[in-house]
This record gives structure tokens, C-alpha cells and sequence, in this order.
């Protein structure tokens, strides 16, 4: 066997990889908010959510299948429809990829700040910029938690999410659900928050050379994984709720609420809980590096002033520059708010602008014939539906008071490349 194919993946391994880079933080951190919006039936949230999102991950394991290559979304995008499709795919994939790795990094301080005294004289957001900081600084010397790491991240996370689940099935009760009013109005208004955990599945599409027959299998794998997070959403918050009920509404740490109720001031609770956020960690370190190299692509494609600037790199091979301005954006974007909703809207509005760019580029190899396994009403779907999310995630984030500041970090970027593209005419 030749050594390409034994460093292929194989596409069960390529559904764990997708697995545990979707399954994060959000999952966690979502039972409060949705139950504070949608009461007993926030697990109808991730529902609902799932069936709008459905064409999305269809468009993009069609393209991922046509083009099972490297360079993601950006390529798909530049292929069908241009350098400009394929540049504001990806920069609202870089902004709201920041949106995630700002929330997770924030409750992820937030747990030792509440614990550690003497972390208590100066304010979150103090540690929550030397943090990430601190990830520039692993980073650039060449710490990585993938590889072998990877397997801990993962059993951190599914040791709580089952718990939760175990702890729903203990404790359920009918008449927690029977009591409350269905209000559907809390559920269309939670549906941007539930978007949060169930993106992510065009993670795969960065290694979709790398998986064995990959024509055949990335859509196996992309599909797979959508549904098998869903699924893992929709029992975790309907487990949540079981074992804790209203009591979600102040509950900053889910995990540990569901555990105390379920076993009291046990030591094994605390453990729990602390797996959550140790897995959290690992999520927010592995994702700037991640993001960093969706700058370094815009950069190396020409897109802003200073583009070889932006694309040096050390020694290491790391986008040191990049995981710079990258820190930097991130910093401003938790100095605006450190709300939580604000910031998972902000993550669900820049990547799914990116699937909404997808999901047009599907429709156009449709069109040229190039993608027969579904007919144009598939894309056309993916259109609406990301259109749809993409709308009601920029109204909350208008809502929020924030739209400034923080749109117009996605409008300044726009600007810049708009500005490169017409002096590169000129020259």
C-alpha cells in the first residue's frame, strides 16, 4: 500500500473528526438561553433548526463531492461564481468563526473567575484578552492539540453529555412538560441560538482530500455527521430540561445544574463540570489556530493591502500575523459585549452567510449540468433557508444594540478588499 493511502482517512474517522469539531461548547452552554425563550420546549428549537438547515449540508456535500480538494468553501465558492463569491464566503466564515471562539473563550474564563479569588481583582475581560493572547503565543512556538490529543477532547465531551442524558431518563417527569404553555413565538425566537451547535459540518470539507475515496465518501460523512448532531442536540436539551427544569433559567453552568439535581452536592458532579470546560478549552485553542489559516487563504488569494505581509509566517509555519489580527478583532468583539446571545447570533450570521454563498454556487453547477444527483429545487431551499437564518440572526444582533460595532467589522473587511480589487486594476 502506498504511503498516500496510509495517511488517507478513512470515512469513519472523518465522521469523528466532524463530530468532535461540531459538538462544542455550544451545546453546553445553549440549555439556559433556549429554555428562558422556549420553556419545556427548547428541544423543539433544534428541531425545527435542523429541518431548515437540511439543504445546506446536501449543497455542500454535492460540491464537496465535485471538488474533493483542498481549499473548502473558499474553492467551492471561486469555482462557481467568482473570487468575490468565494471571498465573502469566507471572510463571514472567518467573522463568524471569531463570534464562536470569543464565547467559548469567555465561559471558559468566566468558570476559574467564579472559582479563583485571586483571579477576581481584575475583570473577565482582562483574562479573556491575555488568554487568547496566551493561544497566539502556543501557537506561534508550535504547541497543537490535534493528533493523539484529540481522542481526550472527545471522550471530555461525551462523558457529560451522557450524564445529562442518563440524568434526564432518571428524572424525568411528564407533568414538567405538561404544565407549561407551548409558546411559539419563544420558539421562533430561540431558532438563531439553536443554529449555533448544529453549524460546523463544512469542517470536513478543509481535509476532503485527505479522505479515502474521497468522491465517494465526503458525503456520507458530511451527512452523517449533521444528523447524528442533531440528534445529539435535540436528547441533550430534552434531557436538560428533564432533570433540571425551569431552574435551566439561571443556570450559568448547565451541566452542573443537571448534576446537582440529579445527585446533590456529589464530588462526581464538580468532575463532570469540569470536563465541560476543560473540552471547551481545547475547542477555543484548536479553533483560532483553524481560523487563522481562513485569513492566510483571503490574504494569499490578494484580497487586503499588505497580503504578504499578512501571509508571513515563523519558522514553525504558523500564520503568526494572522493569529495577531485575528486576536485583535477577537479582542474588540469582546470589549463590545461579552453577551452571550449577541455573540452566538454573530457566530450563526457570519457562517451561515457562507452557506447561503454555498448554497448559490450549488444551484449554478445545477444549472451547468454538473450536479445531477438533485434537481434545482434542493439549492433553492438552501437559499431560503440561509437567507432565513442569516435575516433573523442579523435582527437579533440589531436588536442587541450592537450592529454597529459589529457589523461593521464584516462592512470594513468588505471595504478593504473592495479597495485591493480596484487598485489592482489600476496597477
Amino acid at each position: 500500500m502506498s504511503s498516500s493511502n496510509t495517511n488517507q482517512m478513512s470515512p469513519t474517522r472523518a465522521t469523528l473528526f466532524c463530530l468532535n469539531s461540531m459538538i462544542g461548547a455550544g451545546l453546553f452552554i445553549n440549555p439556559k438561553p433556549l429554555t428562558l425563550l422556549a420553556g419545556s420546549y427548547g428541544f423543539l428549537s433544534y428541531i425545527i433548526g435542523a429541518i431548515i438547515l437540511l439543504p445546506l449540508p446536501f449543497c455542500l456535500a454535492e460540491l464537496a463531492t465535485l471538488f474533493p480538494v483542498a481549499g473548502g468553501l473558499y474553492f467551492y465558492n471561486e469555482s462557481a461564481l467568482g473570487k468575490w463569491a468565494g471571498f465573502l464566503g469566507a471572510w463571514g466564515y472567518f467573522i463568524g468563526k471569531l463570534g464562536a471562539i470569543s464565547i467559548i473563550t469567555y465561559k471558559f474564563i468566566e468558570y476559574f473567575h467564579t472559582r479563583i479569588p485571586a483571579m477576581q481583582t481584575m475583570p473577565i475581560l482582562f483574562w479573556h484578552i491575555c488568554i487568547l493572547f496566551l493561544f497566539v503565543f502556543l501557537n506561534s512556538i508550535g504547541v497543537s492539540l490535534g493528533g493523539r490529543v484529540q481522542p481526550v477532547f472527545t471522550f471530555l465531551k461525551g462523558v457529560p453529555i451522557l450524564f445529562v442524558i442518563i440524568a434526564g431518563f432518571f428524572c424525568f417527569s411528564s407533568t414538567s412538560f405538561a404544565a407549561k404553555t407551548f409558546d411559539a413565538s419563544g420558539i421562533l425566537s430561540s431558532l438563531s441560538i439553536a443554529m449555533f451547535p448544529l453549524v460546523g459540518f463544512e469542517i470536513v470539507c478543509a481535509v476532503g482530500h485527505q479522505i479515502r475515496d474521497g468522491r465517494n465518501n465526503i458525503k456520507k460523512v458530511i451527512i452523517s455527521a449533521f444528523f447524528i448532531v442533531s440528534i445529539v442536540a435535540i436528547l441533550f436539551q430534552f434531557a436538560a430540561f428533564a432533570a433540571a427544569g425551569s431552574d435551566l433559567i439561571t443556570a450559568n453552568e448547565s451541566v452542573f445544574t443537571v448534576g446537582q439535581r440529579f445527585l446533590g452536592d456529589c464530588w462526581l458532579v464538580s468532575i463532570i463540570n469540569a470536563m465541560v470546560f476543560a473540552a471547551i478549552f481545547g475547542s477555543s485553542f484548536s479553533m483560532l489556530i483553524g481560523n487563522a489559516w481562513n485569513l492566510f487563504a483571503l490574504a494569499k488569494q490578494g484580497h487586503f493591502p499588505g497580503s504578504t505581509w499578512i501571509c508571513k509566517v515563523n519558522r514553525k509555519h504558523v500564520p503568526w500575523v494572522c493569529l495577531l489580527i485575528e486576536v485583535l478583532i477577537g479582542s474588540f468583539i469582546i470589549l463590545v459585549t461579552s453577551e452571550q446571545t449577541a455573540l452566538q447570533k454573530l457566530g450563526v450570521f457570519g457562517m451561515v452567510t457562507s452557506y447561503l454563498m454555498t448554497a448559490i454556487s450549488a444551484l449554478y453547477m445545477v444549472q451547468q449540468g454538473k450536479i445531477t444527483s438533485f434537481s434545482r429545487i434542493v439549492p433553492i431551499l438552501g437559499i431560503c433557508s440561509a437567507s432565513y437564518i442569516v435575516a433573523i440572526a442579523f435582527s437579533g444582533i440589531l436588536n442587541s444594540g450592537l450592529s454597529f460595532p459589529i457589523i461593521g467589522i464584516f462592512t470594513i473587511g468588505c471595504l478593504l478588499a473592495l479597495g485591493q480589487y480596484y487598485k489592482k486594476r489600476q496597477n
